[in-house]
């Protein structure tokens, strides 16, 4: 063999290893930055924790302002005193009017608040309301109406000074027995106090449903 063909033969090797190479380079597959996430996590955690530290502001200034109503001056503030069902409160067979099935699908409550003198008053607050199924011990619904929203609920008129709320059950699975019973927590917002009370409801279920 002359010698310009061992130079071809063994010359041209290294370089066809390092364009070999070369293609495996391009050819890999790119690897994923964590810390593209790390920082999109980052930035979540920041703003819910802005959020939260909004919301305590605002609890903070509220505090500051009812500290600073002199007791005697408070004592003369509209306040709730207890809260009740209305006689009203029951299951509901929502369907359009003049097309009732028979079967109830959820509840209509209707919440009095009354002051010291036992009447029925219009006051800012927020509520959460609750239907169990204890036979089974089930939650069935659970519905919090905000303090931006209790006043859409307020009816007021000739035997009708209360809130309304309408819950429904859930499409699955809806409640097993007839016997439920409702639960409702109402928070004040002047004075932060909290009054709880519940009471039976009874439900005419589909068959399907019914235990």
């Amino acid at each position: 063999m002359t010698k310009a063909g061992i130079i071809i033969r063994f010359g041209l090797l290294p370089l066809c290893y390092l364009l070999a190479a070369a293609g495996c380079q391009t050819r890999q597959p790119a690897i994923p930055d964590a810390s593209q996430e790390l920082r999109r996590e980052n930035q979540r955690l920041r703003e819910q924790l802005a959020q939260a530290g909004q919301q305590i502001a605002q609890l903070q200034e509220q505090v500051a302002t009812l500290q600073a109503i002199e007791p005697e001056r408070m004592k003369h503030l509209v306040r709730v005193e207890a809260v009740e069902f209305d006689k009203y409160t029951r299951a509901l067979d929502d369907r359009p009017a003049g097309q009732p099935d028979g079967y109830d699908d959820g509840a209509v409550v209707y919440l009095v608040a009354r002051d010291a003198e036992g009447n029925s008053i219009k006051t800012a607050g927020s509520a959460e309301i609750e239907i169990w199924d204890l036979a089974d011990g089930r939650h069935i619904l659970g519905e919090a109406i905000p303090l931006s929203d209790l006043n859409a609920h307020w009816l007021a008129g000739w035997m009708t000074n209360h809130y309304k709320f309408t819950v429904h059950w859930p499409p699955d699975p809806p409640p097993g027995h007839g016997h439920l019973t409702l639960k409702l927590r109402f928070t004040e917002a002047l004075t932060g106090r909290t009054w709880e009370i519940q009471q039976m409801l009874n439900a005419r279920l589909r068959p399907a449903a019914s235990k």
